[in-house]
C-alpha cells in the first residue's frame, strides 16, 4: 500500500516538474500563451465513507500553452480547502479562432498535504469568450475524483461537481531574449592584422571559420557590382581593458539573410533565374493539386508594396472621372465594419492597400504608369526569393519569427484578426520585408496575377510561362490576405476568383519590363 503510494505521489509530482518546465523554458510560442485566475464552487460531493458536502470555494492560479493547433496544456495552482498543484490536457475542437472558445479537458494533480495522500483528477469542459485580443472570460463544468488515503490501508474516493468562473490574459507581446549579437574572434588583433596573418599563412594549413568568413566578406564587397549595398555582417573594434578586440556582428536571422537588389522608384531588380514553381509544403487535404513545374524566368522590376489607397486615388485623379475604374465601395463580406468608401479616402488607411478593384481595374492601373501585373511564375519566384523550396518568403515553417514575432498580417487562429498587430489590413510598409525587399507579398491582401486559372502546371511553357484562356472567367490571385490562415499565405499555394468581382480581400502590385539599354549593361 505504501509501495502505490509513493509511486502515485512521485508520478504526479514529475507530471507537473515538466509541465512548469515547458511552460518556463518551451518554445517562444509557449512562452507567449496565457495566465489565467479562476474561481468556483464546490456544489456537491459524495465521498467514499458514506458523507455528503456542499458550499466549500475554491480558486486556481496557473498558464497554458499550446502545444498544437487543437491541444493545449495547462499548469495550475488550486486551492479547495486544501492546496494542490494539477496539470491538464485540454482539446479544442475548433482549431480557427471564434469569439465563443468551447474546450474539454482531462487532468491530473496532487494535495499538498504532508499528513494525507490525496491525488486528484479533474475532468471537464469548457468555453472561453474573447473581449478583446488579450483578455477572456471562462466558464468551466469540472468533474473532480479525489483518491484519498489517509495512511491507512483503507482508500476513499470522492467525487465533487465544480462550476468555475475566471478570465484570461494573453502575452503575446512577450518575447524571449535574443541570441548574443557578437561573436569573439579568436585573435584579438584587429581586422587588419588578421588579415595578413590569413596571407602569410603557410600552403596546406587551412583557415580558422572566422578568418574564412571576413575573406569571403571583403572578397564579396570588392567583387560587388555597383548600387549593391555590402552584407549586414560588419566588423567593429570593441575596447577591452587595455586591447581592442575584434567583433563580428550578426544581426538577426531575418536581417543577415538580406540580399539587396537594385531598386529603382520604388521597384526591385529581380534576377533572371530557374525555380520549383509550386506548392512544397504539405498538403494532407490535397487543397492544391497543380503540381511542380520547372520555370525559367528574365528579369524583371516589381513594386516593393502593394498598391495603397493613396497610390489609386492619385490614379483616379490623373485619369479623371472614369466610375468604371472605382473600387467597389459596397463590398458587405466583412460584415458592414465599417464605410468602405471611408476606409479608401480616409487618412487613417491612407497608407493601407487598395481593395475592391476588379482584375480589369487592377490591370488598367499598371497599365497607365507603364508597367503590368505580374504572371503567376514570376509573382510566386519574387516572392520565394531564393528560398529552395520555402513555404514563406522567409526561412522556417511559421509565420513568426525566433521571438515570436509575427511576419505577416494574416488571421493566426486562436488569437483572432488581430493577433498579429492589425485586425484588418495593414500598411503597405508594415512588417519585414523579404530578403528580396519586398513587403506583404505574404498576407495582408491578396494579389492579381495575370494568368486566368489554370488546373495543372504541366502545361506551361519552360519559359516566361503566362495562361490566357478566353473561355476562363477566373483569375489567379496569390499570397493570400488578412483573413487567411498560415497555410493560404505560403509562397506556393494558389486560389482563384472571377476577374469581375472585387472582394475586401484582394489587391494588387505591379511588375515592370526592364529597357533594352539596361539589359545590356
Amino acid at each position: 500500500m505504501h509501495a502505490h503510494r509513493i509511486y502515485r505521489t512521485l508520478g504526479a509530482k514529475v507530471l507537473l516538474v515538466l509541465a512548469a518546465g515547458f511552460f518556463a523554458f518551451g518554445t517562444t510560442q509557449a512562452n507567449s500563451q496565457i495566465v489565467l485566475l479562476a474561481g468556483g464552487n464546490l456544489v456537491s460531493s459524495n465521498s467514499g465513507d458514506g458523507s455528503n458536502f456542499s458550499g466549500r470555494a475554491g480558486m486556481q492560479l496557473g498558464g497554458r500553452f499550446w502545444l498544437t493547433d487543437i491541444f493545449q496544456l495547462q499548469g495550475v495552482l488550486a486551492y479547495q480547502d486544501l492546496f494542490s498543484a494539477e496539470a491538464s490536457l485540454m482539446a479544442h475542437p475548433f482549431p480557427q479562432g471564434r469569439t465563443l472558445d468551447p474546450y474539454m479537458f482531462v487532468g491530473f494533480g496532487s494535495f499538498l498535504d504532508a499528513d494525507e495522500e490525496r491525488t486528484v483528477v479533474p475532468i471537464g469542459a469548457g468555453v472561453e469568450y474573447r473581449l478583446n485580443h488579450q483578455i477572456g472570460l471562462l466558464f468551466e463544468v469540472a468533474g473532480r475524483w479525489t483518491l484519498s488515503d489517509q495512511r491507512t490501508y483503507e482508500a476513499n474516493l470522492d467525487f465533487g461537481l465544480v462550476p468555475s468562473f475566471g478570465v484570461s490574459y494573453r502575452l503575446n507581446r512577450l518575447t524571449r531574449p535574443s541570441p548574443q549579437e557578437g561573436v569573439i574572434l579568436p585573435d584579438p588583433e584587429p581586422l587588419d592584422a588578421a588579415v595578413e596573418d590569413a596571407e602569410d599563412r603557410p600552403a596546406g594549413v587551412q583557415d580558422d571559420p572566422v578568418t574564412q568568413i571576413l575573406q569571403e566578406t571583403l572578397a564579396g564587397a570588392e567583387d560587388r557590382p555597383a548600387g549593391v549595398q555590402d552584407d549586414p555582417i560588419t566588423l567593429i573594434l570593441v575596447q577591452q581593458g587595455d586591447r581592442e578586440v575584434a567583433v563580428l556582428v550578426v544581426p538577426d536571422l531575418a536581417e543577415a539573410d538580406t540580399v539587396l537588389l537594385p531598386i529603382k522608384n520604388n521597384m526591385v531588380l529581380v534576377p533572371d533565374g530557374t525555380f520549383i514553381l509550386g506548392l512544397t509544403d504539405e498538403d494532407p487535404l490535397q487543397l492544391q493539386t497543380a503540381g511542380l513545374r520547372r520555370i525559367t524566368l528574365s528579369q524583371f522590376y516589381i513594386d516593393q508594396y502593394e498598391v495603397s489607397n493613396t497610390d489609386y486615388l492619385a490614379f483616379l485623379d490623373q485619369i479623371g472621372d472614369r466610375p468604371d475604374l472605382m473600387p467597389d465601395t459596397t463590398m458587405q463580406q466583412t460584415g458592414n465594419r465599417f464605410s468602405w468608401s471611408e476606409y479608401l479616402r480616409s487618412t487613417t488607411f491612407a497608407k493601407h492597400p487598395v481593395i475592391g478593384v476588379t482584375h480589369a481595374q487592377a490591370t488598367q492601373y499598371c497599365t497607365f504608369y507603364g508597367k503590368r501585373l505580374p504572371t503567376e511564375a514570376e509573382w510566386e519566384y519574387a516572392a520565394r526569393a531564393g528560398h529552395i523550396g520555402g513555404v514563406y518568403p522567409w526561412f522556417g515553417l511559421e509565420p513568426r519569427d525566433l521571438g515570436g514575432n509575427f511576419l505577416a498580417n494574416y488571421n493566426p487562429g486562436r488569437g483572432g484578426y488581430a493577433a498579429d498587430g492589425y485586425a484588418f489590413t495593414s500598411p503597405v510598409d508594415a512588417l519585414p520585408h523579404s530578403r528580396w525587399g519586398l513587403y506583404n507579398v505574404s498576407g495582408n491582401v491578396a494579389e492579381w496575377v495575370q494568368d486566368t486559372f489554370h488546373p495543372s502546371y504541366t502545361t506551361l511553357t519552360d519559359f516566361n510561362p503566362l495562361v490566357e484562356d478566353q473561355n476562363e472567367a477566373r483569375r489567379i490571385v496569390r499570397g493570400g490576405s488578412w483573413a487567411s490562415d498560415a497555410f493560404y499565405i505560403g509562397v506556393g499555394v494558389r486560389d482563384a476568383q472571377p476577374a469581375n468581382e472585387a472582394s475586401p480581400y484582394v489587391g494588387l502590385r505591379c511588375v515592370q519590363d526592364i529597357t533594352e539599354a539596361e539589359k545590356q549593361q
